[in-house]
């Protein structure tokens, strides 16, 4: 049996830190992990974090996509398809050679995505962020939307309200408007955005009459 502290003054800690011992061990049992000393969110931050480890030393690797014009990355399809868990249809197969011996599988993204977007929509996937800038947020948001990644829209939504400008804010309208993902918040910030710079809007020659209606 663990002897007890000496010390009265201590026995509190003890009996806290036993406590939260207790606690962690009941949530790893609850959740499946096995762990007595690791945290429910360290150990998930720690599993992206050991999963694109494997990615980038080519470990268990059992896909390969690609864009048309023949960049690839090479990933473990069930996390990417973990991105939207309902459908995961985001990329078409390549039909493999009847006498290739490989387990793995290629896939092709669509055409308008580069090599430069799929590089941060897979490291998305594994870590969940990526690098957004004015020009690839919208792209990256298209796919998202396309494909009901709903995730990476509110990750780009929440990069083109801290970025908005003349160039972007249509699309950030349309993303937060969208039937399936409306997000009031953004929605409403957008729109304050387009009325306060109309003029500018026209003069760049958007075709936003469709919003406009929408504010009546």
């Amino acid at each position: 049996m663990e002897d007890l502290p000496k010390m009265n003054d201590t026995f509190d800690l003890y009996l806290n830190e036993k406590v939260d011992k207790l606690e962690i061990t009941e949530q790893s049992r609850v959740h499946n992990v096995r762990t007595t000393d690791y945290t429910i969110s360290n150990f998930a931050a720690s599993k992206h974090t050991r999963l694109w480890s494997m990615k980038m030393n080519g470990q268990y690797i059992d896909s390969l996509i690609c864009t048309t014009n023949n960049y690839q990355e090479a990933v473990h399809m069930d996390l990417i398809l973990a991105l939207n868990p309902k459908t995961g249809n985001f990329f078409q197969l390549v039909p493999q050679d009847s006498t290739s011996s490989t387990s793995v599988q290629k896939f092709i993204v669509d055409s308008f995505i580069t090599s430069a977007l799929l590089k941060e929509i897979i490291y998305y996937a594994y870590n969940r962020k990526c690098t957004l800038t004015e020009q690839n947020s919208v792209s990256i948001a298209d796919f998202a939307a396309k494909y009901g990644i709903d995730s990476l829209v509110q990750y780009c939504l929440d990069y083109l309200m801290n970025h908005v400008s003349v160039n972007n804010v249509i699309k950030g309208f349309e993303l937060a408007d969208m039937d399936r993902f409306v997000n009031v918040t953004a929605r409403t910030f957008f729109q304050s955005f387009i009325e306060d710079h109309l003029e500018q809007l026209f003069e760049m020659q958007h075709d936003f009459e469709s919003i406009i209606q929408t504010f009546a």
